[in-house]
């Protein structure tokens, strides 16, 4: 799905996992996800997107990073000033991008500490514009400053070489930007949850941190099937059973599937207010909204995600 349309989430779960707490022999599992989200400004009715020369003294830098930034994705179409194109469909990106090198040094007489300091500004703002009417789009600012240090005793340190500085605040400048009009991935951590009387569990959480969540799904709801119809087990591990089925579907693109879990949950909840102290009705209706919320930004990606098209020129 990273560089065409798939009816459903492509998601690489990355194998980290963050112990979170432990509570009445359940534990949280966090699982890192990658999560792609549409930009803040719907470019698809544009057939292709021109990245201007950028004013100012990082101005050209800022500009061929963020088309180089943009052809990596293969969301956009993306083309220079003067290069030809057969549609007038066309969106502008322009404007300016600033950078500032400042440095101090100081001397602490009490502990005979020489501190030398550096911080590297990149500042600027960006204007999408409808090319067809001169309809200003999308605007947005940044200010990045990356800065570092380096201390000695008795004597000065050497220089602070801002060349690293620079690249990495370009970089993160570039991203902001390119964020807002692109698609592009966030990380969250999904709060998966183990109980001991169900060891299974464990198991599709691995699957899950090794990025198979459909595999996941299967031993979640396998291991519920083993257990529900047995009467000493502990309703809160089956509970919490579910709760994995629910963010195994969430994230595999199973949106009905997911809130249809949550949404009893969250029933059955509200009905145990006083024995219920792990998973609470707040809990559950937090998750029926983060389904519906990407439910709806899967839609608009839907629209967004084009096969990659690249111009051969840049």
């Amino acid at each position: 799905m990273l560089n065409h349309l798939k009816l459903r989430f492509y998601f690489f779960i990355a194998s980290v996992c963050i112990p979170l707490s432990f509570l009445s022999g359940c534990s949280s599992t966090g699982v890192k996800v990658p999560v792609i989200l549409p930009g803040n400004i719907d470019l698809t009715r544009y057939d292709s997107l021109i990245v201007g020369n950028f004013t100012e003294n990082v101005g050209q830098d800022f500009s061929d990073e963020l088309a180089e930034r943009l052809v990596k994705s293969g969301y956009l179409k993306v083309m220079r000033p003067g290069n030809n194109t057969p549609s007038n469909i066309i969106a502008a990106i322009q404007g300016r991008a600033r950078e500032e090198i400042k440095k101090d040094q100081t001397y602490e007489k009490a502990s005979k500490l020489y501190i030398r300091k550096i911080a590297v500004t990149i500042s600027g703002s960006v204007e999408v514009i409808d090319k067809t009417n001169g309809q200003i789009l999308y605007k947005q600012s940044f200010n990045e400053t990356c800065p570092s240090q380096d201390s000695r005793m008795d004597n000065w340190p050497p220089d602070i070489d801002p060349n690293p500085l620079r690249r990495t605040c370009m970089k993160r400048s570039v991203q902001i930007v390119h964020d807002a009009i692109s698609p592009h991935i966030v990380f969250r951590t999904v709060p998966f949850e183990e109980c001991e009387d169900m060891p299974k569990l464990k198991k599709g959480i691995k699957l899950a941190s090794l990025g198979n969540l459909g595999k996941a799904s299967q031993i979640f709801s396998s291991a519920i099937s083993e257990v529900k119809d047995k009467p000493n087990i502990n309703p809160e591990c089956l509970k919490v059973a579910n709760w994995n089925l629910g963010l195994a579907h969430t994230y595999n693109g199973k949106f009905a599937e997911a809130e249809d879990i949550f949404q009893k949950l969250y029933l059955e909840s509200e009905q145990n207010l006083t024995t219920d102290m792990l998973n609470t009705p707040n809990k559950y209706k937090a998750e029926i909204e983060n389904v519906r919320k990407l439910r709806e930004e899967y839609n608009k990606l839907r629209n967004t995600l084009k096969p990659s098209r690249t111009d051969k020129d840049l």
